[in-house]
């Protein structure tokens, strides 16, 4: 069994957090905080920027947008040097991605896979007292044929995480996993052409982009989480109707 423990805080440090739309289950036992956003973006051109430390914070995507053309396109979360990043590339324009963290203290296991040979999929193990996220998108996304996605499912007699995608080009995904005692785990998706969803109170739930498919071709192309007046709301956009832009969220609730 892993050790995962969440270090105390004053009562005001608990108050910015749940202001500033952490849970009040995670704030009241949260890393120290500095009092800025849990949210961080970073937009093409830029250098990628420290977010935390692996151990204290968990960090994944809540936005992508912009041209993915190949696999010089990409943006991520990852913690190389124990410290979260949030950062990316491209050779187009306009590509972009905004990271959420979570002051919680566990150790993280990481899962990636290959596209541009058809189907990929990697078991990412048990779901049970287990979150999974989408950390790592690169590649071409340039049809409605063109995905990847953290998913749970019980097919086959388990009930597992999994991470999967395809593309007609060669690209990457990575997922990370860590241990956290919520109470309830629901997906809710996004298609183009509906309004924004929304996944209810922020203050006792926490989400994650964990599906990116159809045509990204520039900046009028994304998908994003974000918290408006006390919730969290899916939502997306693009130029065109026929791009066949998507994307599903995941969230636990505590």
């Amino acid at each position: 069994m892993r050790k995962h423990s969440l270090k105390k805080v004053t009562n005001l440090s608990i108050f910015l957090m749940v202001l500033l739309g952490m849970p009040a289950a995670i704030a009241e036992g949260a890393a120290e905080w500095s009092g800025a956003t849990p949210f961080e973006s970073w937009d093409q051109g830029q250098n990628a920027i420290p977010m935390g430390s692996r151990q204290e914070w968990k960090c994944f995507l809540v936005k992508i947008g912009g041209d993915f053309e190949g696999d010089k396109e990409q943006v991520y979360v990852k913690a190389d040097d124990d410290v979260w990043e949030l950062g990316g590339s491209s050779n187009q324009d306009d590509v972009s991605a905004e990271a959420y963290c979570v002051p919680y203290s566990a150790e993280v296991d990481f899962y990636s896979i290959q596209l541009g040979n058809g189907l990929d999929s990697e078991d990412m193990g048990s779901r049970s007292g287990r979150f999974c996220a989408l950390i790592w998108v690169q590649g071409k996304f340039q049809s409605a044929n063109d995905f990847v996605k953290v998913y749970h499912t019980d097919e086959g007699g388990g009930d597992v995480w999994k991470l999967e995608g395809q593309s007609s080009q060669n690209g990457y995904a990575r997922a990370m996993c860590f241990e956290i005692p919520y109470d309830e785990l629901e997906t809710a998706s996004w298609n183009l052409g509906d309004d924004r969803t929304d996944l209810g109170s922020a203050a006792n739930r926490i989400c994650a982009l964990n599906r990116m498919q159809g045509k990204f071709n520039g900046k009028g192309e994304y998908i994003m989480l974000s918290i408006s007046e006390g919730n969290w709301y899916l939502d997306g956009g693009a130029k065109d109707a026929d791009m066949g832009v998507q994307t599903v969220a995941s969230c636990m609730t505590f």
